[in-house]
């Protein structure tokens, strides 16, 4: 008479467990996969949002140096123009063309 410990497997049952287990592996596998799935995204949409917010200031920014650059153009084109060249000397100093008679007004 034979001994032994363990009963053999019935032969039907031994390749569902079998089965059984490789379906359980890869559904867990898949559901890691599907959470640092899920997770990349998120970080993803968070950096994208910042990403927003830092093309936006940088726009104001630009719109800002846009329109200094546009009245320092302005500026430098009227200090230049040899039509307004009496004009500008008037304005910035206390001379006067020869000729002309200086008036001061009191403030």
């Amino acid at each position: 008479m034979k001994t032994s410990l363990s009963r053999p497997p019935q032969p039907l049952e031994q390749p569902y467990r079998q089965a059984a287990r490789e379906l359980t592996a890869r559904l867990v596998v898949n559901g890691c996969l599907a959470v640092f799935a899920l997770v990349s995204l998120v970080r993803l949409g968070v950096q994208t949002l910042a990403d927003h917010a830092y093309l936006h200031s940088l726009n104001a920014q630009v719109v800002a140096a846009t329109q200094q650059v546009q009245a320092l153009k302005t500026q430098v084109n009227t200090y230049t123009d040899p039509q307004k060249k009496r004009s500008v000397m008037e304005q910035l100093t206390d001379r006067v063309e020869t000729g002309q008679i200086p008036i001061y007004l009191p403030k």
